[in-house]
């Protein structure tokens, strides 16, 4: 059971890193506050998101060892892959104050348990230098089933693992969650004018937020909810209060405008090209001089 837990852990996570799910482009807002005033976590988390290729690398890794181990003749080369992936997850956890620390140290001890019964074979292997076989496991009882049944039993389940994993993506037609469509007004918008002078950017999140960042780089979010067909805003403070905004959008022009007919309060502001930030671009260096 312990195999099978550690393998479609392992399956699950390197899949969405393979179509860019687990460490996913930074927002605009992420990619608009100085760095000294993010925490490590998001950092790190927004450092992952910007390189396509190493999370295909890291996904595959895990896809790999996941494999392997679910084969009884390769299980320890895939038990002993995935216990150095995970001891680099669990110090990355760790050091980055990442709040999966329990999960992914339970994840090691897995690994490192399953690696028991070899301990004395890896030992002299790769300490003594003396290669032998490692020693067999006993087979898993099958009182109620016949073995056919049984292995028709596993590979039912690795498919349907496998299934739930793969089809979100395929389902949704976007292999690279870097391309996924965005919702309406996602972006980073600069403000021309304003009723309040502070305020500098307006970032619409693709989760549902609008962020309000002022020249100092504080910002105030909201839960937004669009009513194109109304042209309005809806924004939810923390404590539940709504305030309606209308708003107007030319996207030829890039102009988005809104304002609150019961105050004062407007905001002209103009759309900024997020993805043309240097911290976004593909470039390659062979060498540096």
């Amino acid at each position: 059971m312990l195999t099978y837990f550690l393998s479609f852990v392992l399956l699950n996570y390197g899949i969405d890193k393979v179509f860019k799910a687990q460490f996913y482009l930074p927002e605009p807002n992420i990619l608009f506050t100085p760095f000294g005033l993010l925490d490590r976590d998001i950092l790190y988390w927004s450092t992952m998101g910007i390189s396509y290729e190493y999370n295909l690398f890291l996904g595959l890794a895990e896809v790999l060892a996941a494999s392997l181990i679910l084969i009884r003749k390769t299980r320890v080369i895939g038990i002993l892959v995935a216990a150095f992936i995970l001891m680099n997850v669990v110090a990355i956890n760790f050091s980055f104050d990442i709040s999966v620390k329990a999960f992914a140290s339970l994840l090691l001890l897995s690994s490192s348990l399953l690696l028991v019964p070899f301990g004395v074979s890896l030992q002299r292997y790769f300490i003594q230098n003396k290669a032998e076989r490692m020693p067999k496991l006993p087979k898993i009882p099958v009182p109620w089933f016949s073995r056919r049944t049984f292995h028709i039993a596993k590979i039912a389940l690795v498919a349907v693992v496998l299934g739930q994993a793969v089809y979100p993506f395929w389902k949704s037609g976007i292999y690279n969650d870097d391309f996924a469509e965005r919702p309406f007004l996602h972006g980073a918008y600069r403000v021309i004018d304003s009723s309040d002078p502070n305020l500098k950017m307006i970032f619409v999140h693709r989760d549902g937020y609008l962020i309000f960042q002022d020249e100092n780089f504080r910002t105030n979010d909201y839960k937004l909810r669009i009513n194109p067909a109304k042209n309005e805003l809806s924004l939810i403070d923390y404590d539940g209060s709504e305030t309606i905004l209308e708003f107007e959008y030319d996207k030829v022009e890039g102009l988005l405008t809104f304002s609150n007919k019961d105050s004062d309060f407007f905001v002209k502001s103009e759309t900024v090209n997020w993805r043309e930030m240097p911290a976004l671009q593909q470039l390659f260096h062979l060498s540096i001089d």
